[in-house]
């Protein structure tokens, strides 16, 4: 019924303790492929050859992160003013069971701005 059960995990897992062992033998049988998949010293690490679409979209990835313009910009703020704000409005008895802090504050100003500025 499309559940997955505890059992039906460990019955998979359980024919690929002994996969080392046969992996040479399809590799043997079909020498027209002998890239196809590549197994590593651990049982765990299959590597399989990508193509297709993914391919294609591993490529473009790459490219762009060659081509595409790659910008850094850093910007200081004085806080000082936001910081006594947050340490009074820790103490205000309203704000009990708040938790107060700097994005609390940026968040309610942004807010206020687009509301103002629609």
């Amino acid at each position: 019924d499309g559940i997955i059960t505890r059992e039906d995990v460990h019955a998979a897992a359980a024919p690929a303790a002994p996969a080392p062992e046969t992996a040479p033998a399809p590799a043997q049988a079909a020498p027209e492929a002998p890239a196809a998949v590549v197994a590593s010293d651990s049982a765990r690490e299959t590597r399989i050859p990508v193509k297709g679409v993914r391919k294609a979209i591993a490529q473009a990835m790459v490219g762009s992160a060659f081509t595409a313009p790659h910008v850094t910009e850093f910007v200081t703020v004085d806080v000082t003013r936001t910081m006594k704000l947050v340490a009074e409005l820790k103490e205000d008895k309203d704000m009990a069971g708040v938790r107060v802090n700097p994005l609390l504050i940026i968040a309610k100003a942004l807010l206020v701005a687009i509301k103002r500025n629609p």
